[in-house]
């Protein structure tokens, strides 16, 4: 059902490898309209118009754009993982999620572990993909405001993360309170 969210990700990332991909043959004429409205559109309106699609619909001689090798090359490229993070990671991962699966994310996780990154990993039992993204924010967003204040970084990494029926119900997860207290502290 997300095929939008697919297309806008093959589209961000052949604008950030443009010598791996190129759209002008990848594309069919209806992959370019394709291309022309999901660039445009926010993603409310693109995983609407675009659920159950596939994307072989919309390339030259339907194609599937993974057996390209230079759309191979790109996402190896563009894998999280590859390079050590300079500083602290605050992660959040639903475990039922449909686009993600918590597989990766766990082993991402573990890799940063292991190479000494602090790193905050909040597991949300009840959220999928989408809806995580919004209860999720507020989290995310007093994980930054603490490190920006100095507060040191909290660290899951012994216990491989900590598991939650759902970030809604996380003191830190609200955004309104939170963009309120933001306010009052610049007034």
């Amino acid at each position: 059902p997300f095929a939008g969210l697919y297309f806008d990700a093959a589209f961000g990332l052949a604008r950030s490898y443009p010598a791996d991909i190129d759209l002008s043959t990848l594309l069919s004429p209806l992959g370019q309209q394709a291309e022309a409205t999901v660039t445009s559109e926010c993603v409310e309106e693109i995983v609407g118009q675009y659920a159950y699609q596939k994307i072989q619909t919309y390339t030259a001689g339907n194609i599937d754009p993974l057996t390209v090798p230079g759309v191979q090359a790109a996402i190896t490229a563009d894998n999280l993982g590859q390079a050590t993070p300079a500083g602290p990671i605050f992660m959040y991962q639903a475990a039922n999620d449909e686009i993600i699966p918590l597989a990766g994310v766990q082993a991402l996780n573990n890799t940063y572990c292991h190479e000494g990154v602090p790193v905050d990993f909040v597991k949300d039992e009840l959220s999928d993909h989408i809806s995580l993204a919004v209860s999720g924010a507020g989290a995310a967003l007093n994980y930054l405001i603490a490190r920006f204040a100095g507060t040191p970084a909290p660290n899951t990494c012994a216990t491989g993360g900590v598991t939650v029926a759902t970030t809604l119900l996380q003191p830190a997860s609200n955004l309104v309170i939170t963009l309120a207290e933001i306010g009052r502290a610049h007034v």
